[in-house]
């Protein structure tokens, strides 16, 4: 135990922390690339909480690329290669949202010494600030060892919680991706006035608040229940033992996921007449 981290070493005497835990993330720290992702705030948390949550963020931002190049290409069969700088100012729009709706759903392991601080300074603040502290991430997320009960009133509010951040970022990504797309529009038709026209994107604000919207809804819903009910209570419980089967059915149904939330994502924006069919 001296040879531990502090708050690896203090999750394991509290019981946050299991014996098979400990031994899978010293396995992750002899990776060269797991030990330099595992630095990142909040992937620590994540990993300890899910296991194939790297994989799950692969399989994610892999597949949504795929979806939305295919989407691109049969958006503009002819311009495709000529238009490559706009297909991936929309890409990377996409890509963040797909990252979003995986990473804030996850299920968390807090083991720093401040976020277990942080949970006792907080016993001192108002009620609704305790409150709120202790919702947990993912609506249906398994109880951790040690860790304090979730009451129904807590694990609807984790909805809204991630609800809200949802919006936020489906908002900000459609601004940032419009914006891009415009200013390269832009900057093409400066060089060349002989250019082609390409559409400039119209309804930007209606567009970016109905992502948010969509995200906040039928992402977010369909994301804290792949996580916490199909996948935490159901895959991980099934294929406990079959580390190899769990991850293939894992790629299997967020891969559904990714194809069935891009087809929903259409009828969602044309239902409110924000692209024509």
């Amino acid at each position: 135990m001296d040879s531990l981290p502090p708050e690896t070493s203090h999750s394991v005497q509290q019981g946050i922390m299991s014996t098979e835990l400990l031994h899978q993330w010293l396995h992750w720290e002899q990776r060269y690339l797991l030990r330099l992702l595992l630095r990142f705030p909040g992937m620590r948390e994540r990993v300890l909480g899910d296991a194939a949550f790297l994989m799950k963020l692969g399989v994610e931002a892999g597949m949504g690329v795929i979806t939305k190049l295919l989407a691109e290409l049969h958006k503009r069969p002819v311009k495709f290669w000529g238009e490559l700088d706009l297909v991936f100012a929309n890409v990377v729009m996409s890509l963040l949202a797909d990252v979003a709706l995986i990473w804030l759903p996850a299920a968390q392991v807090s083991l720093t010494p401040q976020a277990i601080s942080h949970k006792q300074e907080a016993i001192h603040t108002a009620s609704v600030r305790r409150w709120l502290a202790e919702c947990p991430d993912n609506a249906f997320q398994v109880m951790q060892r040690g860790s304090p009960q979730y009451s129904i009133a807590q694990r609807w509010a984790s909805i809204i919680i991630n609800g809200i951040l949802l919006f936020m970022v489906g908002v900000v990504s459609s601004i940032f991706g419009v914006g891009v797309i415009n200013v390269l529009v832009a900057v093409r038709s400066f060089f060349d006035s002989h250019i082609e026209g390409i559409e400039l994107s119209q309804e930007v604000l209606g567009i970016s608040v109905a992502h948010g919207v969509y995200m906040a809804t039928s992402g977010n819903i369909r994301y804290q229940v792949l996580a916490g009910i199909v996948e935490e209570r159901g895959v991980n419980v099934l294929f406990a033992h079959n580390v190899r089967l769990l991850r293939i059915t894992s790629f299997i149904i967020r891969t559904i996921n990714t194809y069935y939330g891009s087809e929903h994502w259409i009828v969602f924006i044309r239902y409110f007449g924000l692209q024509d069919a």
